[in-house]
């Protein structure tokens, strides 16, 4: 909860912050659809920072750590729209896709919001153009 509301608020270190405690907790939960629920709040921190691919991808791979693609969900159908904008709908189904069709273990390892945080820093250069 706390991730989504610092993402609310734009404020990604808050949000960096919240998810890497919240992974953790669900790692340890041993329930991949309680990892999917953080994941999905993971999507939108990709989506924060910088290619919605990442953001598509994370999205996919939060399906196939919940077994379905969730449709009622109003982050999955918000983040889904905003990278779907960004992407095309052929470059948001591959990205997607490719997501979902990770094993388990590398749905786990693609979803950890560690990845983001230091990709993020490194990848978000002044001047350098985003697919926003």
């Amino acid at each position: 909860m706390r991730g989504s509301l610092c993402l609310g608020l734009g404020d990604g270190p808050g949000a960096e912050e919240a998810l890497l405690r919240a992974y953790a907790a669900a790692l340890g939960s041993r329930d991949l659809p309680v990892v999917a629920t953080v994941a999905v709040t993971v999507a939108g921190l990709a989506a924060l920072y910088g290619p919605h691919r990442d953001a598509a991808l994370v999205l996919g791979a939060a399906a196939r750590l919940r077994g379905a693609h969730d449709r009622t969900d109003p982050q999955i159908r918000a983040l889904s729209r905003r990278a779907r904008t960004a992407l095309g709908d052929e470059g948001f189904a591959e990205a997607y896709g490719s997501g979902r069709d990770l094993d388990a273990a590398a749905a786990l390892r693609r979803t950890d919001p560690a990845l983001l945080c230091r990709g993020a820093r490194s990848a978000v250069e002044p001047g350098r153009p985003q697919d926003r």
